[in-house]
């Protein structure tokens, strides 16, 4: 009991199922007090020694069993710690990867609130978007729609028209005229046909006055001696004639009147319908004129011409900022408005600015390196207003190809320069292109191209 007693004193650790140490302990010592009283009694009886000795033996079982449960829990604990230690380890690695305003959780929640009104007015934002997109797409939809019934109307009219002039053109040729201008010829005014329609009727009264006429000189002619008959039938016969002609010619007349008069009315018809035709497409034919640059837009500029013009300024405007730099400020570019010729359209030539005679001039005037720097201006001013125009699309490479060779050394070391300052400013890779030998001086990174009997072989050189 003694060296139990001492073995359980030293034991300072929580058993399993929930029971202490000092538990245990209480309960073993209030186990074994009791043994005791037993054993008092049994030796005081005498009678229950072999009973107290098994009780004994079963406590010291039970004494073994719990050592055995203590080691089983202190292992337990053990490989608890060790787990503990772990999770706390992995705790810190994962809080080191937090920043230190976020470890709270108070400052997390107010951090997932922020993003959170963030989103929503992104969110908010991309629907209006999409909305002005939407509307966007609609008013397009409506003005190609419009302009497909313009350019339908302008054919229909066009149709009509050709149409108009195909009916009078074989209405001319149905009235036995060779041409519009035969009959532009033979066209009489109304106070024509009435003189003419006079001049019949008069002919006619002549001719009814010469027939009595000559009734009356048969009448008065009774009794008198025969003339001359054959001299008389001829001159009635020539009479006969002149009156049978006079009659067609008369028919013919009339006939030739009845057809003007329809003709003219036609014609009203036409000339009225052709001004309203000429009425609506007089509006759409000065629109074409402009936007063709016929007249009267006196730069014979087109509406291509003139977009096109728009961004050749801002290409100029870019390009003078760099030839500025390359000819110390001697240079400017700038977009002028003649016309070469009385075909040709104004509004995308180039002259250049010469600040040392403060006139302008034409760019062929350059010297050749002059030209190259202008021409490299221009490429570099180009690329430029072309990525401000392409929706955030970055030129990332750019290659210039010889060139260099007509600059004199500091107009080569101003064009570097400004190819480096670029390169350096915005990132764009520019290649070069070149035989010059100066240009290996200055540009680290190069690729070789060597003639060989056979064949070329390359090599990469940095530094």
């Amino acid at each position: 009991l003694a060296a139990v007693k001492g073995r359980l004193a030293g034991l300072d650790v929580e058993m399993i199922e929930g029971e202490s140490l000092p538990q245990l302990i209480s309960r073993i010592k209030h186990e074994l007090t009791q043994a005791k009283a037993e054993a008092e009694k049994a030796a005081n009886a005498g009678d229950n020694a072999e009973e107290l000795k098994q009780e004994l033996h079963n406590l010291e079982e039970h004494l073994a069993n719990t050592e055995k449960e203590l080691a089983t829990a202190q292992k337990s604990r053990a490989e608890a710690d060790t787990k503990l230690a772990s999770a706390k380890t992995k705790v810190e690695e994962r809080e080191s990867g937090v920043p230190e305003n976020l470890r709270s959780l108070e400052a997390l929640q107010r951090a997932l609130a922020d993003k959170k009104k963030m989103r929503d007015s992104l969110q908010k934002a991309l629907e209006e978007a999409e909305k002005a997109v939407a509307a966007g797409d609609k008013a397009l939809a409506v003005a190609e729609t419009e302009e497909q019934e313009a350019k339908r109307y302008a054919e229909e009219t066009d149709k009509t028209r050709d149409k108009r002039l195909r009916e009078f053109l074989a209405t001319v040729a149905k009235a036995k005229f060779p041409d519009v201008k035969a009959y532009e010829a033979a066209k009489r005014r109304e106070h024509e046909l009435n003189v003419l329609k006079e001049f019949i009727e008069d002919y006619d009264g002549q001719l009814h006055g010469a027939n009595a006429r000559v009734e009356r000189a048969q009448e008065a002619a009774k009794g008198v001696a025969e003339p001359d008959l054959e001299a008389l039938e001829l001159e009635a016969n020539g009479l006969y004639k002149a009156s049978i002609d006079t009659v067609e010619i008369r028919a013919q007349l009339e006939k030739v009147a009845e057809d003007k008069r329809k003709l003219i009315g036609v014609l009203h018809g036409l000339l009225q319908e052709m001004a309203e035709l000429e009425e609506q497409y007089g509006v759409l034919a000065r629109i074409a004129d402009v936007a063709n640059g016929k007249k009267p837009n006196k730069l014979g500029m087109n509406f291509e011409t003139f977009i096109l013009a728009s961004m050749l300024d801002k290409v100029a405007e870019a390009a003078t900022r760099r030839l500025h730099v390359m000819s110390k400020g001697r240079y400017s570019l700038r977009r002028t408005l003649e016309r070469r010729t009385a075909r040709s359209a104004g509004g995308l030539g180039l002259e250049v600015f010469d600040m040392y005679t403060g006139r302008e001039r034409s760019v062929t005037t350059l010297s050749g390196g002059e030209g190259f720097m202008a021409s490299l201006s221009l490429a570099l001013g180009l690329a430029d207003v072309v990525q401000a125009y392409a929706g955030g699309i970055h030129l990332d490479t750019m290659f210039i190809d010889e060139g260099f060779g007509a600059l004199d050394p500091e107009s080569l070391d101003l064009a570097l320069d400004t190819l480096i300052t670029l390169q350096r400013d915005s990132g764009r890779i520019v290649g070069v292109i070149s035989h010059v030998p100066e240009l290996e001086e200055r540009i680290d990174a190069r690729l070789k191209i060597e003639m060989t009997d056979t064949g070329s072989s390359t090599r990469f050189i940095v530094g």
